[in-house]
Formats: C-alpha cells, structure tokens, sequence
C-alpha cells in the first residue's frame, strides 16, 4: 500500500469530446480462463472474451468503514461508490478484507472489526470458530454491487502491514485457522465471477517462518476447497508479484511462485516496473510458466505532495500515460484523501476534476486505440533509435531511497504491438526522437495526443518527430503521446 484470446475490441477514432467508456453488457469478469495470450503479450478479457484494462482504485477502507458516516446504511454506500467509479472509467477496486492495524491506521478497530464493532467470526477474530454472517454479507453485498457496476474486486485476504510487527491478528494464526479461513472464502466466493485474490501488500518474506508459512496454508488450502480464482501478491516497494526490480531476483518472496499476475509496486515512474515485469522469464518453480498481465498497482498517490514545478495531478496523469506506453495491462490510482474512506471521502470521488474529467479521458482514449491489448514495451529501442533521455535508476529495494515526485524525468516510453499496427509513445517532458519507420505497418499515420483530454490530431509521419514543435498540451505541459497507427 503505498503511504499515509480475445478478439479486439473495436476502435474508436481519437478526438475531442470522448464519452466515458460504456460499461461491458455484462458484469466484468477476469477469471483464469479469461486470460488470453497472444504472440509475446497476456491480457485481461471480459465475460464476453473482448480484451478489458484493468483500471482500479484503492480503495483499502471503504467494506470496513462503509457505514460509519451514514448511520449504518453501508449498502448505499457501497452502490453510490461503485457506481461513480464505473462512470469515471474504472474497472476494479482494492480492497482489504477487514481492519487492521498499523501505521495511520484509518478504521474505527484495528483488530478486524467493522466500523461498528462486527467480528468477523463468531468468536472474535479466530476463523476457527465460523464465519459471522452480519460481518460477510456486507463483502457479499460489496461484491454483487461491483458485479452490477462491470468492476472486479481485488480484495486483499491478509492485510497490509501483515508482515510487519503488530499489523494484524492473522499473524499469530496457526495453519489450522489459516484453513479454516480458506474454507470458509471459498464455501461463500468460490463461484462469484468478479474477485481476484491477493495477499501481502509491502510485503517482505520471513525466511519460510510462519507469515510465509501462513501464505502457503491459505493458498493451498482455496486450491484444495475448489477455489481457482486468479490469485497474486504485492510485495515490497520496487517489486513485481514475481521480481525484485532493484536486483532482479526471481521469486524473492516464497509466495510468489503461486502470482498469476504482475502486481507492480513502485515509487519510481511508472514505466520501470511495468517494462521488467515485461521481461520476466518464469522460473522452475513458478506455476505460471506462460507470460501473465503487467501491471503499475501501487506507488504515488494523490494528495500526498510533489517537488517544486510538479502538481500531484500531473504526476498521477503522467504515471498513467507512463504505464500504458510501456506496454500494461491495467493500472491503479491512490488518493490519500480516498483510501481511508473517511467523513471527507465520499465527496472526493466526484469533488476532483482528475476523476470527473482526466481519467475518463486517457482509458476512452487508450482503449479506443484498435489493439492496445497487444502493445509491448519497447525495451531494446528497435522503434525508438534516439532521443530517448535518460531511463529512471531504480530506488533500493524497499524503498530505502526516495520516491519520485518531481518533474524532471525526460525518458520515452514506447511500445508497439508486433505487427506494426499500432504504436504509443510518451514522455513526461517535451521530445525530439527518431524511430525506425520499418518497424511500423506501411502507410502507417501518427497522430499527437492530448494526455489531459485524449483530443488527437494529425501529425505528418516521419522518422523523426519533435514535440517542442507542437506546443503545450491543454493543461499548458510540453508532455504529449504520439501514436502510430497501421492502416
């Protein structure tokens, strides 16, 4: 948590006036059969196979503390959120299972319990003794409403701050509660369409001592109950599900040889996660040995303040247009204002222009582009031959260094789907580049994209292509995306 297959989906021409992407015809369902792979990229589909951007919002709090600010009536709680968010263009929402304790701790009890004192078993927090009903049918009420809304959940089963001291009851759980509680999710979960697991969430490993021995147990466990919904991990800051990305190492967590997908947590721009996780090659012991989705999950957040020259806004606009450049199957926003789903944040969600306007804005405009599921991030600079700038150095694993919120980051993003049909590049700042025009489809057309609006317009297709001559973008930036596209 940051701190406190499928055929394409038909294209829509870029331009001004986008409306807000429709909502699938049915609910939105990523499920391990959903996932679809094609020549070197994996992606999300939905129930109807057409390729799908994950788009979520963390949102840690709102199941937990969904009643504490309207009298108890969590449901419209829940039905106003979900609906909003699948308005403005999102996809899915993280969550976290319960309360918890630690740092900033945001809920009314830090020891699992809802805002209004609910355990989550009948014995307090012990799985062992059966699951309340009171406290799980608000998750059941949760996930239906995001099931009505086209949104999956990705609803975290430990909680953040597992793996550090005092941050959750589950910590001193033994193997035979940990099953209990699988069993228990999966008698009640094993057939909602619209959930992914995830575990950790800054996340270091214990050596094989009982926080790893615990992830084991309740992974095996959903498996041997008949759970197969797609399941993951976050790690610590400058990590994948399955690399550390300072040092490269695979799997640095025992875990995450069960990680179906690539959860990416970083606090540099966004792009260096995204790119590795690209180029992960599975190791022995990985039960995923083909590729899985990337993903830019967690990092900067709004409301959590910038260097000088930089606003949050344009941080967050641009770790976006950096993840989707770069090749990402989906992405998450944070707001530090959101997350703690306290007496302020309801009115966040449609009190930002960043949410009523510039989201909405880049998924209509990236998701209109024919093909974007098949885009790959292009890390051996075959289309992009100069002019790149300067690629981020990653920050020591764990986030010992400092996370970046300036605006002085001038590399380009580029990524390209293998048949020359479609291309997008990107930078932070103003560019000057030259691309190798081979490596496009013939008769291809560029066009320059506004990163706040999605507005296209035409730009003569060249080698060579400089933004400076373009101006500032509608927010008075030099940062713009170009994008290529086939015939």
């Amino acid at each position: 948590m940051a701190a406190p297959s499928g055929a394409a989906a038909p294209g829509r021409a870029a331009g001004a006036g986008y409306s807000v992407p429709s909502a699938p015809s049915g609910p939105l369902v990523i499920t391990g059969s959903a996932l679809a792979a094609g020549g070197s990229k994996a992606w999300f589909t939905d129930q109807n196979g057409s390729p799908r951007l994950y788009v979520g919002d963390e949102c840690w709090s709102i199941v937990a503390n969904g009643g504490e600010w309207n009298s108890g009536n969590y449901q419209s709680t829940y039905d106003t959120f979900l609906s909003q968010r699948a308005a403005q263009g999102y996809t899915g929402v993280e969550v976290s299972w319960s309360s918890w304790n630690g740092p900033n701790t945001a809920f009314a009890f830090s020891t699992s319990q809802d805002w209004d004192g609910a355990w989550p078993f009948t014995s307090t927090s012990d799985p062992s003794s059966g699951f309340n009903s009171t406290f799980w049918a608000r998750r059941d009420y949760f996930l239906n409403s995001a099931k009505n809304n086209g949104i999956t959940v990705v609803m975290n089963i430990t909680t953040p701050f597992y793996g550090n001291s005092g941050g959750t009851p589950q910590r001193s759980w033994t193997g035979t509660q940990w099953t209990a509680y699988a069993n228990g999710l999966a008698a009640r979960y094993a057939s909602q369409p619209n959930l992914i697991w995830i575990v950790g969430d800054d996340y270091f490993s214990d050596g094989g001592g009982p926080l790893d021995q615990g992830l084991a147990t309740v992974y095996t466990a959903l498996r041997a109950a008949g759970d197969t919904h797609l399941i993951t991990i976050q790690n610590y800051q400058e990590a994948t599900s399955r690399l550390d990305i300072f040092s490269l190492a695979k799997d640095p967590v025992p875990f995450d040889v069960h990680a179906q997908i690539e959860w990416g947590y970083s606090y540099n721009p966004s792009y260096d996660v995204v790119e590795k996780a690209q180029t992960y090659v599975p190791s022995g012991s990985d039960d995923a040995q083909s590729l899985i989705p990337p993903l830019w999950s967690d990092g900067f957040q709004l409301a959590t303040g910038v260097d000088a020259g930089q606003t949050d806004v344009r941080l967050m606009r641009q770790m976006m247009w950096w993840a989707l450049s770069s090749g990402a199957c989906g992405l998450q926003t944070g707001d530090n204002d959101v997350w703690p789903w306290g007496s302020t944040s309801a009115a966040q969600i449609t009190g930002k222009s960043f949410y009523t306007s510039v989201v909405p804005a880049i998924i209509t405009a990236f998701t209109g582009l024919r093909g974007w599921h098949k885009l790959v991030a292009d890390t051996s600079s075959l289309l992009v031959t100069a002019g790149r700038g300067t690629h981020v150095t990653p920050i020591v694993s764990g986030g010992s260094g400092t996370a970046y919120t300036a605006d002085t980051d001038n590399y380009v993003t580029a990524s390209r789907v293998p048949d020359g049909s479609l291309a997008v590049i990107y930078c932070g700042l103003a560019f000057n580049i030259t691309i190798d025009q081979t490596k496009m489809q013939a008769s291809y057309t560029a066009s320059r994209v506004d990163p706040l609006t999605g507005a296209a317009t035409a730009v003569t297709a060249g080698s060579t292509y400089n933004s400076a001559s373009w101006g500032n973008n509608s927010a008075g930036d030099p940062d713009w995306v170009l994008v290529l596209k086939g015939p």
